[in-house]
């Protein structure tokens, strides 16, 4: 979408976080999308990749929710 492109400008980091997450089939979590990207040989930190969730939720590009465990 045109918003979320303004978002990822031209940041390569915000990119692989917002691409990997897309191809995510299932809800995940910020430790299952720092695996993906570590797997896709990135060197993306957990701190970045924690903090381009909370602005992708911020602005309402990307929803957070809980999962309580049974």
């Amino acid at each position: 979408s045109p918003v979320l492109e303004k978002f990822i400008g031209n940041r390569p980091v915000r990119r692989a976080v917002v691409e990997t997450a897309m191809a995510t089939e299932a809800p995940f979590s910020a430790e299952t999308l720092f695996r993906h990207i570590q797997k896709k040989g990135s060197r993306i930190g957990k701190a970045t990749i924690y903090r381009t969730l909370k602005q992708l939720c911020e602005q309402k590009l990307f929803q957070e929710f809980s999962i309580r465990g049974g």
